[in-house]
């Protein structure tokens, strides 16, 4: 599991490697509306150190 970037994949932006799940989105879920890391992780299909790596 690792952040990555690519120029074909959501405009460049960090996502989750192997998925099109930005950044973020991750963290405008925990930050801006208050979602648990669990929460996001859960409904996203993350593990939930995927979700931290991204915050």
């Amino acid at each position: 599991m690792a952040i990555t970037r690519d120029d074909d994949v959501l405009g460049g932006e960090p996502r989750i490697e192997g998925t099109r799940i930005g950044v973020r989105p991750i963290v405008a879920r925990v930050i801006d509306t208050s979602q648990s890391p669990v929460y996001v992780a859960d409904q996203l299909d993350l593990a939930l150190a995927e979700v931290f790596e991204a915050l």
